[in-house]
This record gives structure tokens, sequence and C-alpha cells, in this order.
């Protein structure tokens, strides 16, 4: 009988070269198991989420374009003045601008009645 005309062996083949080398190590990887979901944490999560955007509307258009391009869309200063038709000094100032508000409005958020820093 022809090798390729008889059975397979029972069980696996043995493992022989290449094969051999590379199935050790992913024997030897150990994937992280999928963290489970703490409810808490996902709604305080979907709560400052809301808040991020609640702040991001109050911005003026301009600020919102510039904050969404640098950040959302990850784009250089360079790139941003373009969109926002201006010069990359400008979009720089004009980022830094709308954070110093946005960092304002969600401490103002968070903190409690009364409490000056």
């Amino acid at each position: 009988m022809m090798w390729w005309a008889s059975p397979p062996p029972d069980g696996p083949l043995p493992a022989c070269g290449w094969h051999a080398r590379h199935e050790s190590r992913w024997a030897r990887l150990r994937l992280p198991r999928p963290l489970q979901a703490d409810p808490v944490e996902l709604a305080e999560r979907h709560d400052t989420h809301a808040e991020l955007a609640t702040a991001i509307r109050s911005l003026r258009r301009r600020e919102q374009e510039a904050i969404y391009v640098r950040f959302f869309e990850d784009l250089p200063y360079d790139e941003v003045a373009r969109i926002i038709g201006g010069r990359q000094g400008a979009a720089r100032v004009l980022v830094h601008r709308a954070l110093r508000k946005l960092r304002d409005q969600l401490d103002t958020a968070e903190s409690p009645e009364g409490f000056q820093p």
C-alpha cells in the first residue's frame, strides 16, 4: 500500500521542524481572559461620557470642531489649522482654551456645593 493511501495514525501527527518550534510557543502563550464588566463602573463611565458630551456641546462651534479634529480624529495641529481655516499657532491656542473651558466645567460639575479649591 502506498504511503498516501494508508489510513492516518490515531491521534495527532507528530510535530517536526518548524511546526514543532512554533507549536510550543503557542502552547506557552497565555491570553488574558476578558474582564467582567462591573455594573457600577459602567454606570460611572456612562455618566462621565454624558457630562463630557454636554460640556463639549456648550463650547462655540469652532472650538467644538477643533477639539473633535484634534482628539477624536487624532490629527496634528497643522491639519486642525487647515480645517478650521487659520494658522497653526491659532489652532493651538483655540484647542488650549477649549480644553481649559472643558476642564473648568467638568471640575465645577464634580465639586460639591460651596467647595472652593
